[in-house]
């Protein structure tokens, strides 16, 4: 009986130290994940990022821990999840060596679609310029696309292998796409890209807009925001100034002193003879000229 509890017992001990690293390595598996691998685009460098979703298997266990693998010496810039409404969250991450020249990018994921990305600089030559890109995969993947980014002034674009489809982008930009299915875990998938550019800029300036700079302005560099409260502003003046004198006018009249008729505007006021068109006073029932009698107006009664 001794014996037989301790061959139990090997048993086990043998079974939790094969089972255990099994279970260390278990990854989430991915439902697709899209790739983008932009040379130069703002950086002398290239940025790369991953974006994707995780299988529906696996997102009915959120949060769970996720990985990713990023070449050794690469700057991490973002490791996050994708909200419903497309804001990304704020996550944080550590960074572990995985060894063969990769480094494992761990995180908290709490939604089903995930961002992750970084920037390296793997890019060989000053004008002639090549490089290797090579993703080695953390977890199962249903779906990947490797789309690589044809940089601005650069001419000779040369990718291998051959097959990838090219398509002109909203943004101006020329992409080559890979696309594979089924990838397993420690898999690699490997693009050669050479090119060449002599401008050693960047494709995009990579400057940020801050949300005070926003506003546009229109080719003669007038801010339209600036006409719109201009003319508002006048608008509200106009209108006060308005009030202000309505008001002010009845006030004046009121105070206004009685104003004396002289003579001369008493005559005008009297009309004028219809014999030899003298002015008359109100009072003259006969013309001082020509002694022509007034005409009276007579009043039809009904």
């Amino acid at each position: 009986m001794p014996k037989t509890f301790f061959a139990f017992g090997l048993l086990l001990i043998l079974a939790l130290v094969l089972v255990s690293p099994a279970s260390a390595q278990e990854t989430s598996r991915i439902a697709n994940l899209y790739i983008s691998v932009w040379p130069e685009y703002d950086q002398p460098g290239v940025l790369v990022q991953y974006q994707g979703e995780l299988a529906k298997s696996d997102q009915t266990a959120l949060p769970r821990e996720v990985s990713f693998l990023a070449p050794k010496g690469a700057g991490v810039a973002a490791a996050c999840g994708i909200q419903a409404d497309g804001k990304h969250t704020s996550e944080t991450w550590k960074e572990s060596d995985k060894g063969n020249g990769f480094t494992r990018v761990t995180y908290e994921l709490a939604q089903p679609q995930f961002h992750v990305e970084y920037y390296y600089n793997p890019l060989v030559g000053a004008t002639d310029k090549r490089m290797d890109f090579v993703y080695k995969a953390a977890a199962v993947a249903d779906s990947v696309v490797v789309d690589i980014q044809h940089p601005l002034k650069a001419t000779n674009f040369v990718l291998a292998p051959d097959g990838a489809e090219s398509y002109k982008g909203n943004d101006g930009f020329t992409y080559h796409t890979y696309n594979y299915k089924q990838v397993a875990s420690d898999q690699t998938l490997a693009a050669k890209i050479a090119y060449t550019k002599t401008d050693p800029g960047p494709s995009v300036t990579g400057e940020k807009t801050t949300a005070a700079e926003t506003t546009t302005q229109t080719a003669e560099g007038i801010n339209p925001n600036v006409v719109v409260i201009v003319f508002v502003l006048g608008a509200i003046l106009g209108l006060t100034g308005f009030f202000v004198v309505r008001q002010r006018v009845p006030l004046a009249l009121a105070s206004a002193p009685a104003v004396s008729v002289n003579s001369s505007q008493r005559i005008s006021l009297g009309g004028f003879c219809p014999e030899c068109g003298k002015p008359m006073a109100p009072e003259d029932n006969f013309c001082t000229r020509c002694g022509t009698k007034r005409k009276q107006v007579e009043t039809k009664k009904d």
